[in-house]
């Protein structure tokens, strides 16, 4: 299910300190077009939604993203 890969894609790239962007993500998802950001942007809220209705920390929000060139 994309909504647990991306959980821990996002575990594994806030290990590194360093921040992706949303095509990165995509792309090491296996994601293929289209409407590929459009459904990282999804999947990132559903995973806030979760997280919140869970009572933990927004993995999500706490994530760094830089902007996509």
């Amino acid at each position: 299910m994309l909504k647990e890969s991306l959980r821990q894609a996002l575990i594994d790239q806030a290990q590194t300190g360093n921040p992706t962007t949303y095509k990165e993500l995509a792309d090491r998802l296996g994601l293929e077009p289209p409407q590929t950001i459009h459904r990282i942007a999804e999947a990132l809220e559903t995973l806030m939604e979760d997280d919140v209705a869970a009572g933990r920390p927004m993995l999500a929000a706490s994530s760094s993203f830089a902007p996509d060139s």
